[in-house]
Order: structure tokens, then C-alpha cells, then sequence
């Protein structure tokens, strides 16, 4: 089973109110995403939540994911939330699949081809790029729990694919959104007049 961790715990400072509840195509930003990340076939979903989890929290939930919070959210940066996942998840997991909460092109077609390439290539740790550039989501088999548990404090996931490249693909594909997540005011507003056609 496919576990997708949805990494939602951030303050948003830089956005200046809480990025996640942004209103994007008829709901919210996080509403979006969980949908997409649901809809792909995957086998569980959990949203990692931190500050406003009380408003997040109640979001995900009827979408039919599962709110995790992480309780160092503000400390432990953003390993420390993929941790929080990685412990919830079911024992049945044999890999997961790690998102950005601000990533507003992840579509569940995407997902779905990214998933196909994984299997027809027996992958352990996959990472997706658009030209020559490492984007999200990460797949990687869950035989690597206990590395990202204990180790990687200074560098995050990327000590994961430092560590193990040797079992890393890197998946060329042709979608410049894997890139893209929404930090600012400004990206935020640069998005929604690119896709115009999305509505808010």
C-alpha cells in the first residue's frame, strides 16, 4: 500500500495569513490538493498539520484524508513533520509518497503516470524533474522508515537521496508544476492569472 504524506504544518509567514485556506478552484488550496492526491489511488492519505490545524484539520477530513499533527511543527522544521507522518502511518505501507501542502498543479493524472513509472521500473526511490531540476513528490520504498527517522536533521530528505543514490531514479518528465509551490503573496497572485480559467 502507498502511503501519501501531504506536509501542511508550515505559518505561511512569508504569505502573510495561511497559505492552505487560499481559495482555489471553488475551495481551498489544501482541499485541492488532498482531492488530486485522493483521487491518484493511492492507499492512504494523511495531511501533516501544524499551525492552524484547527482550521486545516476539519478541511481534510471530510475529503476522506487523515489529519496527523505534529506537535514540533514550529521547532522541527520540515523533517520533522514527514517523521510525524511516517509514525502514523499503517503497517501495511510498503512506500510513500511525500507532497507539498502549496503545490497547486499536483493533479491526480500526474500522480497516476508518475505511479505507473515506478512500478513498470521497480523503483525504490524516485524523484521527479523537469529540466535537469528535482521536484515533488518523493517516492520512496518504506525499507527507508528507519534512515529518515534517525538521520537527516541538517539537510531533510535530501540526506535520503545523498545517502542512497544508488537506489535513486530520477523520472524526466515534461510538467514544469512539479516545481512550483506558492510562498508569497505574489506567487500566489502570479498562479491564479496564469490559470485564470481555474476560478478561485
Amino acid at each position: 500500500m502507498i502511503t501519501a504524506i501531504i506536509l501542511a504544518a508550515g505559518s505561511a509567514r512569508r504569505m502573510g495569513r495561511q497559505k492552505l485556506l487560499l481559495p482555489y478552484r471553488g475551495a481551498t488550496l489544501i482541499e485541492h490538493i488532498v482531492g488530486e492526491v485522493l483521487q491518484s489511488g493511492v492507499g492512504a492519505c494523511l495531511v501533516v498539520t501544524g499551525c492552524d490545524s484547527e482550521c486545516v484539520g476539519p478541511l481534510v477530513s471530510v475529503k476522506g484524508a487523515r489529519q496527523v499533527h505534529n506537535p514540533h511543527h514550529l521547532t522541527g522544521g520540515m523533517l520533522s513533520s514527514v517523521r510525524q507522518g511516517l509514525t502514523e502511518a499503517s503497517d501495511a505501507t510498503t512506500a510513500f509518497m511525500v507532497f507539498l501542502g502549496d503545490q497547486p498543479g499536483i493533479s491526480s493524472g500526474f500522480i497516476r503516470v508518475f505511479l505507473d513509472f515506478v512500478e513498470s521500473h521497480s523503483t525504490r526511490i524516485c524523484v521527479p524533474m523537469f529540466q535537469g531540476k528535482r521536484g515533488h513528490p518523493l517516492y520512496f520504498k518504506s525499507d527507508y522508515k528507519a534512515d529518515v527517522m534517525q538521520r537527516y536533521d541538517d539537510i531533510g530528505l535530501k540526506g535520503l537521496l545523498r545517502d542512497h543514490e544508488q537506489d535513486v531514479t530520477q523520472w524526466s518528465c515534461e510538467d514544469p508544476n512539479i516545481l512550483v509551490d506558492l510562498d508569497t503573496p505574489e506567487d500566489y497572485t502570479k498562479w491564479m492569472s496564469k490559470h485564470s480559467n481555474l476560478g478561485q
